[in-house]
C-alpha cells in the first residue's frame, strides 16, 4: 500500500505544485487521521488500478463520476475505451501500450463522452508495475477532471479568432472605400494604419505605422 508520504506526495503531484512545509505537515496529520481515501478524494483526485492478469479494473466513485457513471459501476479496459472520445481512442491506447511495454510514465489528457452525449476533458497520469521478469502486471494511476480548464481555453481561443475576423473585415471595408481613412487601435495613436486608397495618395508602402 502507499505511505503517508506516498499520498502527500501523489496529492501535490496531482495538484501540480509543491506545497508550504505548513500545508505538507498538516497533510499528514489529516492522512493519519482519517486515511488515504478521504485525502485523494478532498483533493478531487479519482484513483484506478488495473490488474492485467485477470482483467479488474478498479475505479474510484470519482474516476466514475469524470465519466458521467454512477458509484459502483463495473469498469472494463474495453468499456474504457467505448466510454473515451472515437478521435482519441488510439492515441490513448497507444499510451497504455507504451506504459505497459516500456514502462513509460502514463499521463495524457482525454475526453471523455458520458451517456448522456456530453463530451468532458479528463488528465490522467499513472504507471505499471512489473514481476521479477519484466512483464507488466499491474497498471494504476489518479486522474482530475479539466472539463472547465479546457471550455476557457477554447473559449479564449474563439474570442480571439473572433477579433481577429472582425479586424480583417474593418481592413477590407476601409479598403473598399475610395477615401482618406486612418485608424488606430492604441488610445494615443502611436501606431495607426490607413486604408489603401491613402497609402495611394500618398505613395507610402501598404501595412507600416503612419503615425508622426
Amino acid at each position: 500500500g502507499m505511505t503517508i508520504d506516498d499520498i502527500v506526495a501523489e496529492v501535490q503531484r496531482c495538484a501540480g505544485a509543491q506545497f508550504h512545509p505548513a500545508i505538507t505537515a498538516a497533510l499528514v496529520r489529516v492522512v493519519a487521521s482519517e486515511g488515504q481515501s478521504f485525502v485523494i478524494n478532498s483533493a478531487g483526485v479519482g484513483t484506478w488500478d488495473w490488474y492485467i492478469d485477470t482483467g479488474e479494473l478498479l475505479w474510484s466513485d470519482l474516476s466514475l463520476e469524470m465519466f458521467g457513471l454512477a458509484p459502483g459501476t463495473r469498469m472494463s479496459y474495453e468499456g474504457f475505451l467505448n466510454a473515451l472520445h472515437p478521435e482519441d481512442r488510439e492515441r490513448i491506447s497507444t499510451a497504455i501500450r507504451n506504459t505497459l511495454e516500456r514502462g513509460d510514465l502514463y499521463d495524457v489528457e482525454m475526453r471523455t463522452i458520458w451517456p448522456d452525449g456530453s463530451v468532458h476533458w479528463a488528465a490522467c497520469r499513472g504507471r505499471a508495475y512489473f514481476d521479477e521478469s519484466g512483464r507488466a502486471v499491474r497498471m494504476s494511476g489518479a486522474a482530475i477532471d479539466i472539463t472547465k480548464t479546457k471550455q476557457a481555453e477554447e473559449e479564449l481561443q474563439r474570442a480571439r479568432a473572433e477579433a481577429k475576423d472582425q479586424a480583417a473585415n474593418f481592413a477590407a471595408l476601409v479598403d473598399a472605400v475610395p477615401a482618406l481613412a486612418f485608424f488606430s487601435r492604441d488610445p494615443k495613436c502611436e501606431y495607426m494604419t490607413a486604408s489603401h486608397y491613402a497609402h495611394q495618395v500618398f505613395g507610402l508602402p501598404y501595412g507600416i505605422n503612419v503615425s508622426m
